[in-house]
């Protein structure tokens, strides 16, 4: 009995190592050349989607919250959630996720759009010397490696 109780024991350890190693955990890189509030994109979240779409997370932290009409409480971080076309320099989007000074989620949104026609799937074009450009740079940069 002790037997089979350590053996399933070692059974439910490995699977659940094995279920942990798949999760990828954030990684928060600093994107470069940004003034004012920090910027960082998640790299091990930055995804390749269909041929030159792509998708990563950002995080921002502001130096003096937000205030924004539709959200009921000051704004110390960002995350928001774009689609990137790198050929053709524009972007969408796709969510954005308001937090409190404690790191709670006061409010989020989702804008994802799922049309298959490019004139309405990027809504901005990517803005030479813009932010956007740095995030889309930094994004580059972590799939090339």
């Amino acid at each position: 009995m002790k037997l089979n109780f350590f053996l399933i024991s070692i059974l439910i350890a490995i699977v659940s190592f094995e279920a942990n190693a798949q999760v990828l955990r954030e990684k928060w890189e600093k994107v470069d050349g940004v003034q004012g509030d920090e910027l960082f994109v998640n790299v091990n979240g930055i995804r390749k989607v269909k041929d030159s779409d792509i998708v990563a997370w950002t995080l921002q932290n502001h130096t003096v919250p937000l205030v924004i009409e539709s959200v009921t409480s000051k704004i110390y971080k960002t995350k928001t959630s774009y689609l990137f076309n790198y050929k053709l320099k524009k972007y969408s989007l796709m969510e954005v996720i308001y937090y409190d000074s404690n790191n709670r989620v006061i409010q989020s949104f989702n804008y994802r759009n799922n049309s298959a026609r490019q004139q309405l799937k990027y809504n901005f074009p990517v803005i030479p010397g813009s932010e956007m450009e740095l995030i889309l740079n930094k994004c580059m940069d972590t799939i090339n490696q």
